[in-house]
């Protein structure tokens, strides 16, 4: 029996098409399995490890009505990248509140990278302008708290963003909050309890 050489090319053409495009589909499938699961983009973990006061400072503690507070705050954070690639930020911002109202900010302008599944330490620094004793919220237990414990509370965020690398060519952008707060003791001059949420 004789096969025709030209009824039989389409045929194999048809079955090497039917082939690649399954193996093609199959290999698009496993990537995006792996890009979902395996390779997706995790933010960091930002965990504040502690937090450091130095010279507070009240102006007057006969008349709180026009007393004004500066202290320097030092924190220190520990920011582990979850991911397989490495983590590329480049945005590193704290801010600091009084009673809801923002006293301080640091804006870090030193960008880096966290190899994959390590952790880096950073620490920042910031010397709080004199601000007003009296909180611009009047909450109606300030003054009790004050006059009983001489103590000041401080809320402040940490923010990190930036790039993770997946699968070498792509990058998606990931970022973490943490919100956190701490006690100034202004008749001890150090800072209390630090909790974080």
């Amino acid at each position: 029996m004789v096969f025709d050489k030209e009824e039989s090319q389409p045929v194999t053409n048809f079955m090497c098409c039917v082939i690649t495009g399954t193996l093609v589909l199959f290999a698009l499938i496993i990537a995006a399995i792996l890009y979902l699961t395996v390779f997706k983009a995790t933010n960091p973990v930002i965990t504040v490890k502690s937090v450091t006061v130095t010279n507070p400072h009240m102006s007057n503690y006969s008349d709180l009505q026009h007393s004004v507070v500066s202290f320097t705050v030092t924190i220190y954070t520990a920011v582990k990248n979850p991911n397989v690639e490495r983590f590329k930020y480049d945005n590193n911002t704290i801010v600091f509140y009084y009673y809801g109202t923002q006293i301080g900010i640091i804006n870090s302008v030193r960008g880096g990278q966290i190899v994959a599944e390590e952790t880096e330490y950073l620490s920042a620094t910031l010397t709080v302008q004199p601000f007003p004793f009296i909180p611009v919220s009047q909450n109606p237990d300030f003054f009790s708290d004050v006059n009983s414990s001489k103590i000041i509370p401080i809320d402040f965020t940490v923010y990190m963003g930036g790039d993770a690398r997946i699968l070498y060519f792509f990058t998606s952008y990931v970022k973490s909050i943490v919100y956190c707060n701490f006690v100034i003791d202004i008749k001890q001059r150090t800072n209390l309890r630090m909790e974080c949420l």
